[in-house]
């Protein structure tokens, strides 16, 4: 038995689908037969499953990969050691030479 409901399915149709399932979640809440019930769970997992999937930990760049991409372009402009950076002849205290 189909469920009919203006606000879940404009989200659906505007693509905000994590929405849609949580007001297909309160339609079912509020619903008592077993058949509409039914059709709630299979319209919000359909929903679920819809939904963009997130980006991993592997997808994002890291504050280490920033970082060294940071470092990389200082060392090119050789601004690096001014930054507080270690370029070997220089003295990890504030860039300045050892000597």
């Amino acid at each position: 038995m189909k469920v009919r409901d203006a606000r879940a399915e404009a989200l659906e149709a505007a693509g905000l689908y994590r929405r849609a399932a949580r007001r297909w979640l309160e339609v079912f809440d509020k619903r008592v037969a077993d058949a509409e019930r039914d059709w709630l769970r299979q319209r919000r997992n359909a929903c679920l499953r819809r939904m963009p999937v997130p980006k991993t930990a592997r997808d994002a760049l890291s504050y280490r990969e920033v970082s060294r991409a940071a470092d990389a372009t200082l060392r090119r402009m050789g601004h690096f050691a001014a930054f507080g950076g270690s370029d070997g002849d220089k003295d990890k205290e504030g860039g300045v030479d050892k000597a």
